[in-house]
């Protein structure tokens, strides 16, 4: 009797761990330094085949450099609110106030035209600010706070530097304003992109003109 009962646990625990493995197959493990994991095989791509990079110039329903759905999108009264330390600036946060989006505004710029956004996870909920209709700020290539850096790698291509202290950050910048069409329409020198990561997940990113 105790070497059947000791058979059937055994075939049991057996049958649970075929189980298990089955449906861990195709899940990624969680692990605290996700940039090991290139995403869709990115870095294995040949030169020609792997992403360039493409500047963002829309966060929410709000465009670099344009009025469009500006009072919609941030309020009548946003000049009003913008605060003068460094750059002109103002923020929202999103629907459930885990996330802020700061924009800039460029002295010398049209009204309520923006030439900056920064996106950042929310530290401090009591600041009396705006508050949009959307969850989570994302621009119009799909880059969204919590990304992991092999999945913004995927859409941006390789940064122009990549710095280390304490946390990771991706640089791009296009600055090649005679062979740049992308500069030329917005009649601009430079334009970057900043990615910020902690352990691997982007936690900040910020894109835009730079002042002059």
């Amino acid at each position: 009797m105790k070497q059947i009962i000791i058979i059937t646990f055994s075939l049991t625990l057996f049958l649970l761990s075929c189980n298990n493995s089955t449906q861990n197959q195709g899940q990624r493990d969680i692990v605290p330094n996700p940039e090991k994991y290139v995403h869709d095989g990115y870095l294995e791509l040949p030169d020609s085949l792997q992403p360039k990079f493409k500047p963002d110039t829309l966060i929410g329903e709000i465009s670099i450099n344009n009025s469009d759905n500006v009072n919609k999108y941030l309020g009548n009264d946003v000049m009003e609110k913008l605060i003068f330390k460094g750059l002109p600036n103002s923020s929202v946060t999103s629907i459930d106030s885990k996330q802020r989006l700061t924009f800039y505004f460029h002295p010398g710029n049209t009204f309520k035209e923006f030439s900056e956004f920064k996106v950042n996870y929310n530290e401090n909920i009591n600041r009396k600010e705006g508050v949009t209709d959307d969850k989570e700020f994302k621009t119009e290539s799909g880059i969204k706070l919590g990304m992991t850096s092999g999945e913004v790698r995927s859409i941006k291509g390789e940064p122009k530097t990549i710095t280390e202290n304490g946390t990771t950050k991706f640089h791009y910048k296009i600055d090649d304003f005679q062979n740049s069409e992308f500069l030329k329409n917005y009649n601009m020198p430079v334009y970057y992109a900043d990615y910020v990561f902690n352990n691997g997940y982007l936690i900040e990113f910020r894109f835009g003109f730079e002042y002059p």
